[in-house]
């Protein structure tokens, strides 16, 4: 699952997105709605490399770096479960659109470090806390905040979980010791497993998201400039 080569589950529904340029002048809840999906396939691709990545470095050992991938993968299930929460539920509430169209500037154009934008365009917006994120998966799948923690050990300078991840991978093989190979082995499998249900939690609210936003979308490409509505 997770050296997959493509997340073909996009595949129909982004086949439907009317392609940028638009043809048309979108409403200001229709643009914020094509935004967002552009972010899920952004966040899509993002994961895919994750997995392969993780795939990669497991197979030769190298499961310290595998970890951090894993820790990666699962901010970005939680980066799309903040921009179905927090984004696409505010442009459906009267009266909140400008909330929506904040928070979602910030998940699409945020950085820490000044990434140049196209056209020279340098200004600067604020990105999101990641723990905004974790807590809004959360919602949606209860143990996320556990798992992000788990993983957080790999992703800091954490001497006992670093000795495990180490230890078992290519430089230090210490699978010899039978109590070192049953606490390892259940540090690794978790982590395959966070990192497996973290891109199935990015497929599954990806489409949410999509399936949430395609119908105005298409609606107004229809309705404005005569597109054919699927």
């Amino acid at each position: 699952m997770l050296g997959a080569t493509s997340l073909n589950i996009f595949g129909d529904v982004i086949n439907q997105l009317p392609c940028a340029p638009l043809s048309y002048t979108p409403s200001h809840e229709g643009l914020l709605k094509y935004q967002l999906c552009l972010l899920v396939i952004a966040a899509a691709r993002s994961a895919q490399e994750l997995g392969q990545a993780i795939q990669l470095l497991w197979v030769s050992g190298r499961f310290l770096a595998g970890s951090l991938a894993g820790r990666l993968l699962l901010e970005e299930r939680g980066f799309l479960a903040y921009a179905k929460t927090k984004v696409l539920r505010k442009i459906d509430e009267a009266g909140e659109l400008k909330i929506a169209h904040e928070r979602l500037t910030k998940l699409l154009l945020g950085s820490k470090s000044g990434v140049p934008l196209p056209a020279g365009l340098g200004r600067h917006h604020a990105v999101i806390n990641v723990n905004e994120f974790i807590r809004e998966a959360e919602l949606l799948s209860p143990g996320t905040a556990d798992a992000y923690a788990f993983l957080c050990d790999a992703s800091h300078p954490t001497y006992l979980q670093h000795s495990y991840l180490l230890f078992a991978g290519a430089d230090y093989d210490n699978w010899s010791n039978a109590k070192f190979s049953e606490t390892a082995h259940s540090i690794l499998e978790r982590t395959l497993s966070i990192a497996e249900g973290a891109l199935l939690g990015v497929k599954e609210t990806g489409l949410e998201i999509f399936n949430g936003c395609l119908p105005m979308i298409l609606s107004e490409a229809a309705a404005l400039y005569g597109v054919a509505s699927t």
